[in-house]
C-alpha cells in the first residue's frame, strides 16, 4: 500500500501500530494534514490514534479502512462520527477516490 500511494504522488509516513502513528505524527505534524488509518491496529486502534492526533492538530482529516469484520462496533463508531470508512479489500481506484474526497472535504 505504501509503495502504491508513493507511486501515485503521495508523501507517506508509515507506522507499525497506533502508538507509532501518534509518535510519527507528533514528529511531522506540520507536514501532515490527512491520515489513512486501519481501524484495527496493535497497541492503539485507528480510532484511538485519530482521537489523540486530533488533540494535537484538530483540523486533521482521516480516512479509515478495515478488513476485519469482527469489530463491527468500532467500525460503526467511526462511521457515526461522519468519518470516511472503507471496507477492505478496496480496489485502488476506489481508494484513490476516497483519499481525494477526504482531502477536498
Amino acid at each position: 500500500m505504501t509503495m502504491v500511494l508513493r507511486q501515485k504522488g503521495f508523501n507517506v509516513i508509515a507506522a507499525v501500530d497506533g502508538a507509532d502513528a501518534i509518535n510519527k505524527f507528533e514528529q511531522n505534524k506540520d507536514g501532515v494534514d490527512r491520515l489513512l488509518l486501519d481501524g484495527i491496529m496493535p497497541v492503539k486502534s485507528g480510532k484511538e490514534a485519530y482521537d489523540s492526533i486530533k488533540k494535537i492538530k484538530p483540523g486533521v482529516k482521516a480516512l479509515f479502512m478495515s478488513g476485519y469484520t469482527g469489530d463491527e462496533e468500532a467500525n460503526r463508531k467511526i462511521q457515526e462520527e461522519g468519518l470516511r470508512f472503507l471496507q477492505k479489500p478496496v480496489p485502488l481506484p476506489e481508494l484513490l477516490d476516497a483519499i481525494w474526497k477526504t482531502i477536498e472535504a
